[in-house]
């Protein structure tokens, strides 16, 4: 007993001594002295220098881009020119940049109710009876020919006024012995007004219907507005979602470095009999873990390469352009004041301006569905000047000189039965502007939902990249502990990857926190509007942006 322990005494000797100069080498550095520098250098690959009493701005080294043996093959690419190759190639943003200009033919459809009306009558008929019906007719077998044409313009005014001006001519012959003058010309000049005094009168609900397609462009160029914003947000996180997947890759790849040297460690330790086979088993099991995590990491590169192509309207069946992106950005952000964000959002906010537009149309709506309540009561007036004559030309001269006249004047009452049809669309009408009225009082109530969910989820994510920081630095100091414990022989190579799983948890926490940060800010930006001014835009300068695609410049999509 006395000497198994005694055999092991060199062994234990050794552990303690390596274990104490550890300490004493991250407590005053290598050389024994106080530290040149705060940084103490990691077992652990693939992570920035970090203290567990401090807190860097940049907890991982990303280094200036992601690095593989495939990046140079991959076309380089910001965020900037994602965004632009999105707001000329999104198919979404395509369909919509149509809308404004479909609705704008419902205006001219509207207007084109006031535009002159031109009619031309032509007829002619040729009657032959067999016999005549009296000795009046002039002829044993009456024959006579007409010939007749009306010519009129008529147009629709605002008030609901009809003006009609109308001319006409009518050639008659017949065989009659006892016609004066045959073949006849006859000429007329008249005009016709009609007035609606009940349905349809008035000049606010005969331009209601222009105002209502006027509505329904502006409702559209606002739903465009909003798919620009929307894509611009899109294309933001397609993009940080494409440079977060690489960063988990370069983690998973270090991670599998760090298995392979563990690996490697604890066979040459086999060798010479320090450890088990056991812990050389662990260390490949390790590693094959590690390996199938950077495989699943490769895959969701592809991923999201693909639904960044998908923002860009380029993603087809094969030969797809691979991104190089910029790294994740670990600067510090602040949030802002929560009133600034609030007033910000109320003021710009579509949804909010979609709904107040709707509600303006309901209304109008409902005063035409209301006014078709009414029973048709209609003015009629009119007057014509009559010239007969021998001649065609003598019969206007005739008509010109008043030599004859009619007038008229007159009431055109309808009164449908029971109104059901009018009732029911004035009912619809109705309900339909209190939906309208209810949707904004909704829209409201989710727009500060959004606000205060985008604006918690930046604070937490912030708080959260602190404390994932720290907590990174803290499992960094306990991987290099564990580790040269494990190297003294004083743990387990279970618990070097137990320290090793702690740390990689706390390494993707703390990427997951910095991923969180960047996509609450744009979130966040998207609501109160600073999206725009983030990425150089306003919307006085978004252009041809906002045009129908036919209408814009081709885009530079070489590279892609």
């Amino acid at each position: 007993m006395f000497k198994g322990n005694m055999a092991a005494l060199p062994r234990l000797c050794a552990g303690v001594w390596v274990f104490a100069f550890w300490t004493l080498q991250s407590t005053f550095g290598a050389s024994g002295a106080a530290p040149a520098s705060d940084e103490p250098a990691s077992n652990y690959t693939g992570l920035g220098v970090l203290k567990a009493d401090l807190l860097p701005e940049n907890a991982l080294d990303l280094g200036r881009e992601y690095q593989d043996e495939t990046m140079q093959k991959r076309t380089p690419l910001t965020l900037q020119e994602a965004i632009d190759a999105a707001l000329r190639g999104n198919l979404s943003l395509h369909y919509e940049r149509y809308e404004p200009a479909k609705e704008a033919q419902n205006i001219e459809i509207q207007e084109a109710v006031f535009e002159p009306d031109i009619d031309l009558s032509l007829n002619y008929s040729e009657n032959n009876d067999p016999r005549e019906t009296s000795t009046l007719e002039g002829s044993s077998k009456p024959q006579s020919t007409n010939f007749n044409y009306t010519l009129s313009a008529s147009k629709k005014f605002s008030p609901g006024t009809i003006v009609k001006l109308w001319t006409g001519s009518a050639r008659a012959w017949s065989n009659s012995s006892y016609s004066v003058l045959n073949p006849n010309y006859s000429g007329k000049i008249g005009i016709d007004i009609t007035q609606p005094l009940l349905k349809g009168a008035g000049t606010f609900i005969n331009l209601a219907p222009i105002a209502i397609a006027l509505s329904s462009k502006r409702e559209s160029e606002l739903r465009l507005r909003k798919q620009i914003l929307d894509t611009i947000l899109n294309s933001e996180i397609a993009y940080w979602n494409l440079s977060a997947a690489y960063a988990s890759r370069d983690l998973r790849r270090s991670n599998v470095e760090l298995a392979k040297k563990l690996l490697e460690e604890n066979r040459a330790k086999l060798s010479v009999g320090i450890i088990r086979r056991q812990d050389v088993l662990q260390a490949e099991a390790n590693l094959a873990s590690a390996e199938e995590k950077m495989i699943i990491a490769n895959l969701e590169i592809e991923k999201c390469n693909d639904e960044l192509l998908g923002t860009f309207g380029k993603l087809e069946f094969d030969n797809n352009p691979k991104f190089r992106v910029v790294v994740l950005p670990q600067e510090n952000v602040v949030v802002p004041e929560f009133r600034r964000v609030i007033s910000g959002a109320l003021s710009f906010d579509l949804d909010l301006q979609i709904a107040l537009e709707l509600i303006d149309r309901r209304k109008l709506e409902y005063a035409v569905a209301d006014d078709n309540v009414n029973p048709s009561l209609n003015l009629r007036a009119g007057a014509s000047a009559l010239g007969l004559e021998a001649e065609y030309l003598d019969s206007y001269k005739s008509a010109f000189d008043a030599k004859g006249y009619t007038w008229n004047a007159g009431f055109d009452f309808s009164l449908p039965w029971g109104f059901r049809e009018e009732r029911a669309r004035q009912t619809q009408a109705k309900l339909s502007l209190r939906q309208s009225q209810v949707n904004l009082s909704n829209v409201r109530q989710d727009l500060m939902a959004s606000l205060r969910l985008a604006f918690r989820n930046l604070q937490s994510g912030i708080e959260t990249r602190k404390s994932t920081a720290r907590t990174l630095a803290l499992n960094i100091e306990s991987f290099d502990q564990q580790k040269a414990l494990y190297d003294a022989g004083l743990a387990s190579f279970r618990d070097v990857l137990q320290a090793q799983r702690d740390l990689d948890d706390a390494k993707s926490a703390y990427l997951a926190a910095v991923y969180d940060v960047i996509i609450s800010q744009s979130r966040l930006s998207r609501l109160d509007g600073s999206i725009l001014r983030r990425n150089g835009f306003n919307w006085g300068n978004l252009g041809e942006y906002e045009l129908e695609p036919s209408q814009m410049s081709a885009a530079d999509d070489s590279n892609f």
